[in-house]
């Protein structure tokens, strides 16, 4: 399962995937089901390290959307806006344990 959460830390989008897919493949999929859903790109996107595609589709992200939170390397971390997103990102942690213990 898939879930995207909004600042607010309501759950915006989920997905059930059929197949198990590498998270790096993920992230375009993300974007686009935000804009098909609300009519825009969403201004800011984070993620762990591991949803980070590869260069050329991970520019092409980051034009789309004001800031993307998702760091390629462990040195992204020391970016102080980057750091500020991981923290936020950190949170839907909690959402997905709320969750897994109601199921």
């Amino acid at each position: 399962m898939l879930l995207t959460q909004s600042k607010e830390k309501f759950i915006t989008d989920y997905v059930v995937l059929e197949e198990n897919r590498g998270d790096s493949n993920l992230l375009p999929m993300v974007i686009d089901r935000h804009e098909e859903k609300y009519g825009s790109r969403p201004e800011s996107v984070a993620a762990d390290k591991g949803f980070c595609p590869d260069a050329d589709t991970y520019e092409e992200l980051a034009e789309q959307v004001d800031f993307l939170g998702v760091p390629r390397r462990t040195r992204d971390f020391g970016d102080a806006m980057m750091a500020v997103w991981q923290q936020w990102r950190a949170g839907i942690e909690g959402s997905i344990s709320c969750l897994l213990i109601l199921a």
